[in-house]
């Protein structure tokens, strides 16, 4: 099996299944970047390096990042021994990954979602598991989730439903993620344009309100102009064409 590239929004439970692939028959490798954009303190003579339990991460950046951590992705893949790979969904990283001309899927959460993911890095700080922070998540939940859907035009992805994990997609069966894939195909390129008079907060085909799901104050409904895809039925939205 060729290695696949995984670039994976917080919270989807790639840990989980990083941790349980033995009970499916998988070879993963879950690549934390956060390894590679900071500086490690290594102890002297241990041959871990900032793997080893004893390092510690420093406050200050790496500069060789992200060249060093996409050095280290190609070697992975080039070893042969993984079916997937999953890396950081950082927009810095999705930008490497693309200018190394290597492809990825992108998973990402529907952006209406943003309460239950909340609630999942809430539940996973509590029980102290490493991760992205609830209040990091939310200052920065639109701008990730608009980064993962401009990926998202030129590379494979996964849109998360309410209650879904990527291992719903990994180790279920192939006829449903062709169906998935087909369906979202489908979503990404309608048959027909849709032409109507304009109104910016309702999406033109499911009809829903929509002017909630970006923040803004100033009560003008250009901010919807933000949103490259319905959050309620997945339609594409371009506000470019004339």
């Amino acid at each position: 099996m060729k290695t696949k590239i995984y670039s994976v929004f917080p919270a989807c439970g790639k840990t989980w299944l990083y941790n349980h692939q033995d009970e499916y028959g998988l070879k993963i490798l879950d690549s934390d970047s956060s390894y590679f954009s900071w500086i490690w303190e290594c102890p002297e003579n241990d041959e871990r390096g900032m793997y080893s339990p004893n390092a510690r991460k420093t406050d200050k950046r790496n500069p060789s990042f992200p060249q060093n951590y996409i050095d280290h992705i190609k070697c992975k893949i080039e070893s042969g021994k993984y079916d997937y790979i999953f890396v950081s969904s950082h927009a810095s990283v999705k930008n490497a990954l693309e200018a190394a001309e290597i492809d990825f899927t992108i998973v990402y959460p529907f952006v209406k979602l943003i309460n239950e993911w909340i609630g999942r890095c809430f539940i996973r700080n509590k029980k102290n598991e490493n991760g992205c922070s609830p209040d990091i998540l939310l200052d920065n939940w639109y701008q990730w989730i608009n980064e993962c859907e401009r990926a998202g035009r030129n590379h494979n992805e996964i849109i998360l439903n309410a209650g879904e994990y990527l291992s719903d997609y990994i180790i279920g069966n192939n006829e449903f993620m062709k169906g998935y894939q087909q369906a979202l195909e489908s979503i990404n390129h309608p048959m027909a344009v849709i032409k109507e008079k304009w109104k910016p907060s309702v999406c033109p085909c499911c009809k829903n309100d929509f002017h909630n799901f970006e923040p803004c104050h100033d009560g003008y409904y250009k901010r919807a102009t933000g949103i490259d895809r319905c959050p309620f039925c997945g339609q594409k939205l371009d506000w470019n064409s004339k």
